[in-house]
């Protein structure tokens, strides 16, 4: 079947498009700053009809524009407008998701995802459909939220940050059980790696678990966490996470369980600590 002008013309922009973040990275080696921000801004601009620019487009690309603009401001002023104009059309009511991504994505390297929250708001009391804009803004926001013990918010989206944790087991292993000659890192660095995610991960899900008073979801995050690293390093930001929730019960019930389950040295070590 022939293709169409539109589909010629699709493909040409996105070759265009390719040529000119290559031009960018060039223009940016040899200082020419002005011109390395038009070509950027056209990848950018184009980079939804680039087959496999998926993370490229939404980190690669506006995070070297956003390190440009230490030296060369209107590259951030360029980022915010284009920030700007996708925030107005969710304002507006707006849910594509291609558009909710790239303006999660600006805001990210433009250091302002807070604002997101301030967005959810207004959207909320003008009575929109917030389903799918909240979903990406909780998640971009995850961090922060937990920061500020808002556990009545995330509560309902546990699974999802569940099934977040269940991703980094999966990955660790993969890597340990079946590791692929062309890794980059040994399997002991790779394990070691995906084991630190576990333990960060699950020590996040965990205190929200705690905090929205999902007892078994969060036994059963702690078990697993402790089934891959089954040390004092897991125990302690399990236990932190459990005090930061308010639940003092459930913190003395792990240390318990690490005075019982840990090697001599490891509770000699937690015995210290606790002294």
């Amino acid at each position: 079947m022939p293709s169409s002008t539109c589909d010629e013309n699709r493909l040409k922009t996105a070759a265009d498009a390719d040529q000119k973040l290559k031009e960018a990275r060039a223009l940016v080696k040899e200082g020419h700053l002005e011109n390395a921000l038009e070509a950027y801004l056209f990848a950018f601009d184009n980079s939804r009809f680039v087959s496999g620019w998926g993370g490229v487009r939404l980190s690669y690309i506006p995070n070297e524009i956003a390190a440009m603009g230490k030296k060369f401001p209107l590259a951030i002023t360029a980022l915010k407008e284009r920030r700007d104009m996708r925030e107005r059309l969710i304002l507006d009511g707006e849910t594509d998701y291609d558009l909710v991504a790239e303006w999660s994505s600006l805001n990210k390297y433009l250091g302002e995802s807070i604002r997101e929250l301030k967005v959810l708001e207004k959207l909320k009391k003008a009575g929109k459909n917030t389903t799918e804009v909240e979903e990406k803004i909780i998640n971009s926001n995850f961090e922060y939220l937990l920061e500020q013990r808002e556990y009545k918010l995330l509560k309902k989206y546990i699974n999802d940050f569940g099934r977040r944790f269940m991703h980094q087991i999966f990955h660790y292993e993969t890597h340990t059980l079946i590791p692929r000659d062309k890794d980059r890192w040994e399997p002991e660095t790779m394990a070691a790696y995906w084991k630190d995610h576990i333990r960060q991960v699950g020590a996040q899900v965990f205190e929200v678990a705690l905090g929205s008073k999902n007892d078994l979801i969060a036994d059963e995050i702690a078990k697993r966490v402790l089934l891959h690293c089954n040390d004092l390093q897991s125990f302690a930001v399990l236990t932190k996470a459990a005090i930061r929730a308010g639940r003092k019960k459930k913190a003395t019930e792990l240390m318990k369980l690490a005075k019982a389950t840990l090697p001599p040295e490891e509770r000699r070590l937690l015995d210290e600590s606790s002294n």
